[in-house]
């Protein structure tokens, strides 16, 4: 199939977003880098910095988790390494209960060390346990991560611990996918989504490890992952749902407010409550002329020598509408080759087309269709039906006359006749 592409500036949409609209600083966040965005629909409702190169610190732990999930099941046995040893506070070893090397844990329970606690020698013991050594297991990583479309990344840490050197960033919408593609995941996802947890290594005691999302559970909240250091600041991700809808909240780079540690949370709320509320813009409605494609054809089929041209009017099958977000718009229209359509047979239902609306990196398809019918086709060529009725009307009394002529002068017919007289 034969398709031609026409890309367009969507100046209306500027126009269309200046009135009605909530500034993004209305919300007034701390966190500096911000996005919401539909579950089911991938859809960016609030957008604040987004493509800004970050470090994501703990945040990196879900796709640590991601990969852990796809590569291991539940009832897996792990080996604590040597790796794992070396990480620094917050690790399971050190706040928890100690460990050696050696010991050994249920893939289970490691999960939920690593999401709930976030406990960063377990990141290395899992990297360990499924590659083989930490660096192979962050080329995972970065394989994982271009799979998933995040462009921006480049991870130098399985646990998101700072990286002075900057070997390690991220972006708030590479972020956003992480999440999308983790929560996806029903592993990883209970586990974000436990208030509490009960653990252990074999050779040790267990332990009851307690969220530090404070917001689970709280207003449609249904799991999330914190993350903090010093180059990242507070770092929260959440998943919401509200009356069958879901939302995914990202806020980074917050304020740790120690001892307080609420500053995060109230930014997430901020982001989710007016995300929920946030209503779409029309920009185009359906049924309405959207664009004319030339299209040749034969207004008989028994005459396909005969070619008319027509301007095929194309409408939109439902409205485009979009949320008002700061990120450049794009629209591309791409239709079906002219030479491939054959008016005839096209229906109301017939897509011959499609509008592609970009904001940023997130694409939405809009279904074009034409409000031609078959009986404007008919009306168009009317004319052209009653000349040819004419015309052929009168061919056919010729032919007929011709015939009886001929008929009349035949041998047989005069001797009929002279028989008879």
């Amino acid at each position: 199939m034969k398709i031609v592409r026409r890309v367009l500036c969507l100046l209306i949409l500027l126009f269309v977003f200046t009135e009605n609209t909530v500034a993004l600083e209305d919300l007034n966040l701390v966190g500096t880098h911000s996005i919401a965005l539909d579950y089911q629909t991938d859809e960016i409702i609030y957008a604040d910095n987004i493509y800004d190169k970050i470090q994501i610190a703990s945040i990196t732990k879900l796709m640590t988790a991601l990969l852990f999930a796809e590569n291991k099941n539940k009832n897996d046995e792990l080996i604590y390494t040597e790796a794992a040893f070396a990480q620094p506070p917050y690790a399971y070893r050190t706040q928890i209960h100690p460990v050696k090397v050696g010991d050994k844990v249920i893939a289970e329970d490691a999960m939920d060390m690593l999401l709930i606690y976030s406990a960063n020698d377990i990141a290395y013991m899992i990297g360990d346990n499924v590659a083989g050594d930490s660096h192979s297991f962050i080329e995972m990583m970065d394989d994982k991560a271009k799979k998933l479309g995040m462009m921006d990344t480049k991870f130098a840490t399985l646990n998101g611990l700072d990286d002075e050197e900057g070997k390690s960033y991220s972006t708030t919408y590479d972020v956003a996918l992480l999440c999308k593609a983790a929560l996806e995941n029903e592993w990883v996802k209970s586990s974000l989504s436990k208030a509490e947890a009960q653990v252990s290594f074999i050779q040790g005691a267990s332990a009851v490890l307690e969220t530090r999302n404070k917001l689970l559970g709280v207003d449609g909240n249904i799991a999330g992952k914190t993350g903090y250091t010093s180059l990242a600041g507070r770092c929260l991700i959440s998943l919401y749902e509200r009356d069958g809808r879901q939302i995914i909240g990202i806020v980074m780079n917050s304020l740790y407010d120690f001892p307080k540690d609420t500053q995060v949370f109230e930014d997430m709320e901020k982001l989710i409550d007016y995300s929920y509320e946030a209503e779409k813009t029309l920009v185009h409605e359906k049924g309405k002329e959207f664009e004319k494609i030339t299209v040749e054809y034969s207004p008989a089929a028994f005459l396909g020598f005969i070619k008319r041209e027509i301007d095929l009017p194309l409408i939109l099958k439902e409205n485009i509408e979009l949320y008002d977000v700061d990120l450049n718009i794009e629209l591309t229209t791409i239709t079906e080759d002219p030479a491939d359509i054959h008016v005839w047979n096209v229906k109301k239902d017939t897509i011959l087309g499609k509008v592609i609306v970009q904001q940023g990196r997130n694409k939405m398809e809009f279904n074009l269709v034409t409000s031609l019918t078959k009986k404007d086709l008919i009306l168009r060529n009317i004319h052209f039906y009653i000349i040819s009725f004419v015309v052929a009307v009168f061919l056919l009394i010729l032919i007929l006359r011709i015939i009886n002529k001929i008929r009349r002068n035949s041998p047989k017919y005069r001797r009929y006749n002279s028989r008879y007289k």
